[in-house]
């Protein structure tokens, strides 16, 4: 991949990897440092054939598990403080609706991010990134009912951990 190539493919897939990095890391270091990584180690093996947003998540998603597996020892959980440092919330009419998105956002993001890796994994790949369940399968070498079967476990998971939540 040349240089032209590269700035081309940062340009139309840049945000949406960056974004799906933040999500998966929850510290804006951290998901700086593996967008950089993702298209570094991507550089000479992305190509227009296919779909290389799906293939640049992909690798993402690889280079994160990696990086997991090497460091658990070290961090175990992300803190929570950071989980929201860098992530776009859109401003509102009123400070009290701002208020009450914010504290919406702050209790899914938690049920997201408590839930087992494959399943949070799954569900980032499918509503953070918009990918379809075929490229999510693609992504993480699983048959697409895998993808449809965690999807599934996961709703039904987050909407009991919501719905405690929210009635107390």
């Amino acid at each position: 991949m040349n240089t032209e190539d590269l700035t081309k493919f940062i340009t139309e897939y840049g945000r949406d990897i960056y974004n799906f990095c933040l999500r998966l890391t929850m510290n804006k270091n951290e998901a700086e440092e593996l967008y950089q990584d993702t298209f570094l180690n991507a550089m000479d093996k992305v190509n227009n054939e296919g779909n290389p947003k799906s293939y640049l998540l992909g690798v993402a998603l690889r280079l994160w598990q990696n990086k997991r597996r090497k460091t658990a020892w070290r961090h175990r959980i992300a803190p929570e403080d950071n989980m929201l440092e860098g992530i776009d919330i859109p401003s509102h009419v009123t400070p009290e609706s701002e208020y009450i998105k914010k504290e919406e956002r702050q209790l899914v993001l938690k049920a997201v991010n408590s839930l087992k890796e494959p399943l949070r994994h799954t569900v980032i790949l499918y509503y953070s990134s918009g990918l379809s369940i075929e490229e999510t399968a693609e992504i993480m070498g699983v048959p697409s009912g895998t993808v449809k079967s965690r999807l599934h476990k996961a709703r039904e998971i987050l909407k009991h951990e919501l719905e405690a939540d929210i009635n107390g």
